[in-house]
């Protein structure tokens, strides 16, 4: 397979496709002259058994979408960051625990999936990827977000559910054109009156967390009713004492 392989990437680079396609081939590992495939802006590596990418993925600095769903990948390459035109990465279904280091300096990438992997962490670089419009870190081990989170400002998707988050930074009512938040399933007690600011808000998921009693019988009651409880001082009082955290001005 491998020498196959090779050949047929071979031939695909002479050709200069744009578009490369080998999901579910049963593939365990990608020959290095993928780098001489300089045209392509789509790789699809989905329903494979890869376990890692050969740093010479980097030099695919035109592609603009890389499908790995459903691999074994345990370890993206840091070079991954030189896909300067990548605007859709799909690393859904693997088993990435950590990121690399230097991760997240793209300048287009406004699709990000890392569901259903074991990261423990997303890394405070997720600052960088500022054209982020949606970001997938559902069923992972995360235990909380990095306040970089807030620097994503195009932001407009995030789910994180089934995770182990215990608190929410405030730095994500940054995030102004938020539509669908997803929390469902975490630790989560409290959340921050700062996302009060999120008012393009349509689906946000607090059920099944560990809110506080009055937090978990607003929440039931839908959206409204939740956004209405944020911004009293009843919620207010309550948040500032048990977060420990110091109210800001805009809340004395």
């Amino acid at each position: 397979m491998g020498a196959k392989l090779a050949k047929k990437i071979d031939k695909a680079a002479d050709a200069k496709v744009n578009d490369l396609d080998l999901h579910g081939k049963g593939l365990a590992s990608l020959p290095p002259n993928i780098n001489r495939c300089l045209t392509l802006k789509t790789l699809n590596l989905s329903h494979n058994a890869l376990t890692a990418l050969p740093s010479e993925i980097g030099a695919l600095t035109a592609l603009q979408r890389l499908n790995l769903f459903n691999n074994r990948i345990s370890e993206l390459p840091t070079e991954i960051s030189n896909m300067r035109a990548l605007q859709e990465l799909n690393a859904s279904c693997n088993r990435i625990d950590s990121l690399p280091r230097g991760w997240g300096n793209f300048g287009s990438l406004h699709f990000l999936d890392l569901s259903h992997n074991a990261l423990l962490d997303i890394g405070s670089q997720v600052g960088l990827m500022n054209t982020l419009t949606e970001l997938h870190l559902s069923y992972n081990q995360l235990t909380g977000l990095p306040a970089e989170i807030g620097k994503c400002v195009m932001l407009e998707i995030l789910e994180a559910s089934n995770n182990r988050l215990e608190v929410l930074p405030p730095e994500l009512s940054c995030c102004r054109r938020l539509r669908i938040l997803d929390l469902n399933n975490n630790q989560l007690k409290l959340v921050p009156p700062e996302l009060q600011d999120c008012a393009e808000l349509k689906k946000f998921d607090l059920s099944v967390n560990q809110l506080h009693e009055e937090l978990e019988k607003v929440q039931l009651k839908g959206q409204a009713a939740l956004f209405a409880y944020i911004k009293s001082e009843e919620y207010h009082s309550y948040y500032w004492v048990e977060s420990g955290r110091k109210r800001p001005s805009r809340f004395v």
